[in-house]
């Protein structure tokens, strides 16, 4: 009984981190300009409101009214050479799906 117990929290606790995530979006190829090895969350989401802009031409007043939840670098130390990815969470799923569609540029 207690092994179907836990079986029954472990699926739930997977759906609930799949929920979580589900509003997450990765970005690539955002510069990184960081000796010290981390880039502050507010640099990086400036970072990214440029690169919304820039590079998947999405109009400056459009990107500038997508908030975000959280905006970091991907984990681990900076490599020389290497760009870390973002991890935005978008607070509107709206939002997020207008950004994911942008991909091809």
């Amino acid at each position: 009984m207690l092994e179907k117990q836990r079986e029954e929290l472990r699926d739930e606790v997977a759906f609930l981190k799949s929920l979580s995530m589900r509003n997450n979006l990765v970005l690539t190829d955002v510069q990184e300009v960081n000796s010290g090895g981390n880039e502050a969350a507010e640099i990086t989401e400036i970072k990214l409101w440029a690169h919304l802009h820039d590079a998947l031409k999405i109009a400056k007043d459009i990107s500038d009214t997508i908030r975000f939840e959280r905006v970091h670098r991907s984990t681990g130390q900076q490599v020389s050479g290497k760009i870390r990815n973002i991890v935005v969470k978008v607070t509107y799923f709206k939002d997020r799906e207008m950004v994911r569609k942008q991909w091809k540029n």
